[in-house]
Formats: C-alpha cells, structure tokens, sequence
C-alpha cells in the first residue's frame, strides 16, 4: 500500500489465475448464487408444505395425505400467498444460504487447486449456524 492507504482486492482477484480474468470469476460467482436461487426456488415451497402436513399429523388434527393434499392445493391455488407465507421464506433463506455458501466455497477452492468438499462442508455448515442463530434471534425480539 502507497502510504499506509489500504488497497482492497475483489475476492476474485485473490483466486485469479493467467487463464481467467475478473470477468470470468464474476460470472462464476454469479452463476453459483444463480444456482442457489433456483434451487431453492424450487425447493422452499415443498418442503415447506410437507413440513406443514408432517406437523398437522403430528398434532392430530390431520392425516398425512390428507394434510400433505392440503397444503399442495393450497400450493397450486393461490401459489405467491404460499410462496410469501413466513415458513416458506425462511425456508427459501436458509437453503440460499446453504445452497450458495456450498457452490461458492466449491467454485473457490476448486480455483485454489485444493479439496472441494472440506471447503463445502465447511461453508454450508457455517451457513447453516448462521441462519439457525438468526432466526432464534429474531423468534426472542418478536
């Protein structure tokens, strides 16, 4: 650093080889968190209709299928009243952090040219505690 100024490099920059430019690694990065919002797009609202039914059984008030028929019909009724439902969207928060924390961890230690799957298991399970403490957090301020 010319004098004493801090220089700030981008995360890509710090995995940057000769055979990718910053351009490539944003469209990486891109890609994984692009990854992550679809799959868990596609997941949030099913599990969270089975997590749903499978706690009306376990009260129950409901049968399985029955409940599980339930939620799916509701799902496929009124699908944004579903999706904008509070256990939907914490559903969708944590497998986004999950899903992007592992793909991104992945992408970089793949670029390091170490093991994927210690940087993965590390980065979804720090993901995991993290969303896990937040929503505690909050579930005591309300």
């Amino acid at each position: 650093a010319i004098g004493g100024a801090r220089t700030w490099r981008s995360a890509a920059s710090l995995v940057q080889t000769d055979a990718m430019s910053e351009q490539q690694w944003r469209r990486r990065v891109l890609a994984d968190l692009v990854a992550a919002t679809a799959a868990s797009s596609f997941a949030a609202p099913f599990v969270a209709a089975m997590d749903t039914a499978i706690t009306k059984h376990a009260a129950g008030t409901h049968g399985l299928l029955a409940s599980l028929n339930e939620e799916l019909a509701v799902l496929c009724r009124r699908p944004y009243a579903f999706v904008a439902s509070v256990p939907c969207r914490w559903l969708f928060g944590l497998f986004f952090c999950t899903y992007g924390a592992a793909n991104l961890a992945d992408t970089f230690s793949r670029a390091r040219g170490g093991s994927s799957s210690t940087a993965v298991l590390g980065a979804s399970t720090a993901a995991n505690m993290s969303r896990r403490d937040a929503q505690s957090f909050l579930a005591c301020v309300r």
